[in-house]
């Protein structure tokens, strides 16, 4: 296995994961939105009985399903800034590493 050259430490970029979080959070956000508004639907609507029961255990599995995905979205969103900050910790480290040996010649 070979390590990092110093041309690719000094241009690790943690903008992508950054944005790709932010991407993943607004997702899920707009998911949960959905998600809400189909169990309002259908828990709002004006019927009663057999029928209102049967579309709530139809639309309920879908809706937890929906659910589900903006967990994991949320979890990978904040993956991804965990990521960044190491990525941006690293370079940060080797480019201090680099500043040390030019000043030392």
């Amino acid at each position: 296995m070979t390590g990092f050259t110093v041309a690719q430490a000094r241009g690790w970029r943690a903008d992508p994961l950054t944005g790709i979080a932010d991407d993943w959070d607004r997702t899920a956000g707009a998911v949960q939105n959905h998600a809400d508004a189909i169990d309002s639907a259908v828990s709002g609507a004006d019927w009663r009985g057999t029928a209102a029961r049967a579309a709530t255990a139809a639309i309920s599995p879908v809706t937890a399903g929906l659910r589900r995905l903006c967990r994991a979205l949320v979890l990978a969103a904040a993956e991804a800034r965990d990521a960044a900050a190491t990525v941006t910790a690293a370079r940060d480290r080797v480019l201090a590493e680099l500043a040390t040996a030019a000043a030392e010649g």
